[in-house]
C-alpha cells in the first residue's frame, strides 16, 4: 500500500484508499475505502469528458439561448423550469444541442456529474480505445448522473452499436427508475419514428425516462 498524501473526506483512511475491515465473527481484512472508489469514478469521468463536447459548448446556455419560434419558447420554458430527461426532437438547427448543452451546463454547476455527448462520437471513441479505456467510458456513461445523448439515429446501425447502445439505456433506465439518474436525447427523429432507425427495445426505454419536446423554427446555421 502506498500513501498518497490525499486527505480522505470520510476520515476513514490515511490517505492509501485502504481500510481494515473486520466483520462479525470473522478476520480482519483490507477493503478499499469509500475515497478509493470516489477517485476511481472521477478517472472514468475525466475520461469520458475528454471525449465530450462540453468544452467547446460553455457559452450554449439558457442564458444565450434566443428562441425564436413559439416551440423553442415552449421547449425553453419546459426544460428550464426542471432537471430531468428530455427527448428533443426537430429539424437540423433549431437549438436542440444548445439547449441539451444548457442542462449539462446548469447540472455541473449544482455539482452533479454531468456530460453531454454525440452518439456517434461515444461509438466512435468505444472503437478506438482498449478495453481498459472502453471499459472506463462505459462505466460512466451507466454512471454519469446526467448524461445528454446528441443526435440519436445519427449513427450508422450494426449489430455491435445496438448491442453498445442497448447495454448503454438499458442500465441507464433501470436506474431512472430507480430514482438515481437522469438521460436526455436529441433526435431529428420523432419518438414514435425512433423504432424505425433503431431497436424498438432501445427506443421504447428512452421513451419511457424522457419527457417529449418538440423543437421547430429555421436554421440558426442558416445566416438571415
Amino acid at each position: 500500500m502506498t500513501n498518497t498524501g490525499n486527505k480522505c473526506k470520510y476520515g476513514l483512511c490515511d490517505g492509501s484508499g485502504w481500510v481494515w475491515v473486520t466483520p462479525v465473527g470473522g478476520r480482519e481484512h483490507l477493503r478499499y475505502c469509500k475515497c478509493h472508489y470516489e477517485a476511481e469514478k472521477q478517472k472514468r469521468f475525466e475520461t469520458l469528458l475528454k471525449e465530450s463536447q462540453i468544452n467547446d459548448m460553455r457559452h450554449m446556455t439558457f442564458e444565450s439561448y434566443k428562441p425564436q419560434h413559439q416551440t423553442q419558447w415552449r421547449a425553453y420554458e419546459q426544460i428550464h423550469a426542471a432537471h430531468k430527461g428530455y427527448y428533443l426532437f426537430g429539424p437540423y438547427g433549431v437549438g436542440k444541442t444548445h439547449l441539451m448543452a444548457a442542462t449539462v451546463i446548469r447540472a455541473i454547476g449544482k455539482e452533479i456529474v454531468s456530460v453531454i455527448i454525440t452518439v456517434p462520437k461515444l461509438l466512435d471513441s468505444l472503437r478506438r480505445f482498449g478495453d481498459k479505456d472502453t471499459l472506463a467510458i462505459e462505466t460512466l456513461a451507466y454512471e454519469a448522473d446526467y448524461l445528454a445523448l446528441d443526435d440519436m439515429g445519427k449513427h450508422k446501425v450494426t449489430d455491435w452499436t445496438e448491442e453498445r447502445l442497448f447495454m448503454l439505456i438499458d442500465e441507464r433506465y433501470k436506474r431512472f427508475v430507480s430514482r438515481k439518474i437522469h438521460t436526455s436525447v436529441s433526435s431529428n427523429l420523432p419518438p414514435e419514428q425512433l423504432s424505425n432507425t433503431i431497436d424498438p427495445a432501445i427506443a421504447d426505454r428512452i421513451r419511457g425516462m424522457c419527457a417529449e419536446v418538440f423543437v421547430d423554427g429555421k436554421s440558426y446555421r442558416i445566416r438571415q
